[in-house]
């Protein structure tokens, strides 16, 4: 009778082992798993952490883009360079508590990411506060590169107008 109760006892920690090991394993940002496995879902998430090691918009992260991005990018000046480098700065800056993928089509496809973000101004003041990105991520040639954003975040802790960045989106 000892024997198969610890045979009864060693069975449920293997289980309750396999139940936590497969809860682990399942990424909580995706609501919906499938969007974790689209080719561009691995292009953004590769390019999210090269933006967390990155101090700056460097040619490293340049390389997510297709060469015609690239060349946009590099004569592009002032604002209108923001609905490339917004994406950059966003996932830099914040983290993804939730990704989806908003619209979905052969060639492109629209990813929503939403979590904390931490805002510094130019004066040198900075706060926690809550964003949403969106991005594109774009197919050319059989290859997924990055493509235009836009980001809006929360100024003030939620006292001020949110602020938005890059690309404008309808809520």
């Amino acid at each position: 009778m000892n024997a198969i109760n610890h045979l009864l006892t060693r069975g449920a920690f293997l289980l309750a082992l396999i139940v936590l090991t497969a809860c682990a394993s399942v990424d909580q940002r995706f609501s919906n798993t499938d969007d974790k496995q689209h080719p561009a879902m691995q292009v953004f998430l590769d390019y999210k952490k090269a933006s967390s090691a990155s101090e700056k918009f460097s040619d490293e992260i340049k390389a997510f883009f297709s060469p015609a991005s690239q060349r946009r990018i590099d004569t592009t000046m002032g604002w209108h360079k923001l609905v490339f480098t917004t994406s950059y700065k966003a996932l830099r800056l914040g983290d993804c508590d939730s990704i989806t993928i908003i619209e979905n089509m052969p060639n492109s496809i629209l990813i929503s990411c939403k979590g904390p973000y931490n805002y510094q101004s130019a004066f040198g003041y900075a706060s926690d506060e809550t964003m949403h990105l969106r991005v594109y991520v774009k197919k050319q040639a059989d290859q997924w590169y990055m493509s235009t954003g836009g980001l809006t975040h929360t100024m003030d802790g939620g006292k001020s107008v949110p602020r938005s960045t890059g690309i404008k989106f309808k809520d």
